[in-house]
């Protein structure tokens, strides 16, 4: 883009001096057409020879070309750096439908580019630069957990990635709503296809989800192991209930029996 931006820049500096031109143009006359200098105050008055002998040097300045040559520029320098496939289109009222449709028309444009981006360009200036900082010692060393990993995948956490990740997050919400519908319908048998765990951590990081705001494994073990005690705990109570509450009808029976007789 910097063609552009440099045949920009002179343009807008060649229309700005017009401008500047057509506000305080020149002026020519003959050399004894104008008698003392030039008043160009508002509402100033020049003494003349004759009604014709000042005149505006240049012809009145069509800024149409001006304006659309800028405007060509600005457009060329936008489609450069995926400005007007960032952004939707102007639309007073869209539906979800149309704009799922129009972002997943925008990964579509994005993909193949990003994808030689991040192939050649980026991955190998990521690990480059990890290899040279963890040689000289510049980085925390790797921790336990990922010491038998084989190779190192680069995950990029920008707009753009989040963007390319949207299809993925509305099929699993998706699926998701679909599953627990099925489950309403035909009962909880429906749901163990579904590894609600692992669906969950994936729409958080799909949706950009810092992972400190997901519980690990062990937490969720020992939220739902407390979960399960202070149920079975208020089952139990429900149970001594119902039983004390049977037996004193019982008694009550009993005594009724008795007074009866």
């Amino acid at each position: 883009a910097l063609s552009d931006i440099k045949q920009l820049n002179l343009t807008v500096a060649q229309s700005s001096e017009a401008r500047a031109k057509e506000i305080d143009p020149p002026l020519k006359t003959t050399e004894r057409g104008l008698i003392g200098d030039p008043d160009l105050r508002p509402g100033g008055l020049t003494p003349v020879m004759a009604m014709d002998e000042l005149d505006r040097l240049l012809p009145p300045h069509q800024w149409m070309v001006a304006d659309v040559e800028i405007a060509r520029l600005q457009e060329s320098i936008r489609s450069t750096f995926y400005i007007d496939k960032l952004e939707l289109k102007e639309s007073p009222a869209m539906t979800a439908t149309e704009v799922l449709a129009r972002l997943d028309k925008q990964q579509r444009q994005f993909a193949p580019t990003l994808g030689r981006l991040k192939a050649d360009l980026l991955d190998p200036l990521i690990e480059w630069t990890y290899d040279a900082l963890a040689r000289n010692k510049k980085i925390p060393p790797i921790p336990e957990v990922a010491q038998d990993a084989q190779d190192m995948e680069i995950e990029y956490t920008g707009p753009i990635p989040r963007s390319m990740k949207n299809e993925e997050a509305q099929g699993t919400s998706m699926w998701l709503a679909e599953v627990a519908n099925l489950g309403t319908m035909y009962g909880p048998q429906a749901m163990d296809v579904a590894d609600t765990d692992e669906a969950l951590r994936g729409l958080g990081l799909a949706r950009g989800v810092p992972a400190t705001y997901m519980r690990d494994d062990d937490q969720i073990a020992q939220i739902r192991a407390e979960r399960e005690a202070k149920e079975q705990a208020m089952a139990e109570a429900q149970q001594l209930k119902d039983a004390g509450a049977a037996a004193k009808s019982f008694a009550d029976a009993g005594q009724s029996l008795q007074a009866v007789e």
